[in-house]
């Protein structure tokens, strides 16, 4: 009788310690591709589809129900940031420490670099 007890609640922890993992799913699009292109051959170019990679992967995360993952906002609050629109580079990083509150220090030294 002791074995089906200690059987029973074995199962019963394993089944429960499932259970409460959280799923985290992202949805990275094509970001490591133009991220590359944009470090192997710097344009103009390649920096606008990276850019337009990273507002794909806002709008798409939005769509499939996932938080967006961990940076993006940041890095493209940053991107525009220096192409002279604080406004959008602003509310860019207010989502990014809306969803990852834990990144502020890493927000706030993108922005410490845009004033230097």
């Amino acid at each position: 009788m002791n074995f089906r007890i200690t059987v029973t609640l074995a199962v019963v922890f394993v089944i429960s310690g499932c259970a409460g993992q959280p799923s985290i799913d992202y949805f990275w699009g094509d970001y490591s591709q133009t991220l590359y292109a944009l470090k192997v051959s710097p344009s103009p170019e390649t920096e606008q589809r990276h850019i337009d990679e990273m507002e794909r992967i806002i709008i798409n995360s939005e769509k499939k129900g996932f938080r967006v993952p961990p940076g993006v906002q940041a890095e493209l609050g940053y991107r525009y940031a220096q192409r002279g629109d604080p406004q959008k580079a602003s509310s860019l990083f207010q989502g990014e420490l809306a969803d990852y509150p834990e990144s502020r220090l890493f927000v706030e030294k993108l922005q410490g670099m845009l004033t230097e």
